[in-house]
């Protein structure tokens, strides 16, 4: 990334009263959270998904999301769906782990009735 090109999305960033400061040379690692925070303020801004994603891989290089990541995220945003926190995708099912040890002890319990009926 150019300098000149640093200024100018800082410049960008100041006139919105955003101000952190992001280089290569930081050890900032930006996580999914605070991407994802990006992408709503980039959509508040009317920017597009494509452009959005442009100005993460420029900030943040290979830590940025895809594109498509960009994409459903404003999809989202469209439908009002704002919450940036990861749902969890078995969220009212039963870990996978108990469900099966309850059916070997199930499984069990009926072998040992079915030996002491012969």
């Amino acid at each position: 990334m150019t300098y000149r090109k640093n200024l100018e999305i800082l410049a960008i960033l100041y006139q919105h009263h955003i101000f952190f400061f992001v280089t290569k040379i930081s050890s900032f690692e930006p996580n999914k959270r605070y991407l994802r925070k990006l992408l709503i303020y980039f959509f508040n801004l009317k920017k597009s998904a494509a452009e959005t994603y442009r100005l993460l891989v420029e900030a943040h290089g290979d830590a940025a999301l895809s594109e498509r990541s960009c994409r459903e995220w404003f999809q989202k945003f469209k439908n009002g769906e704002f919450d940036v926190e990861d749902k969890n995708v078995a969220e009212g099912r039963k870990c996978t782990k108990t469900r099966n040890w309850k059916h070997y002890w199930k499984i069990r319990a009926k072998r040992k009735k079915n030996l002491h009926l012969h």
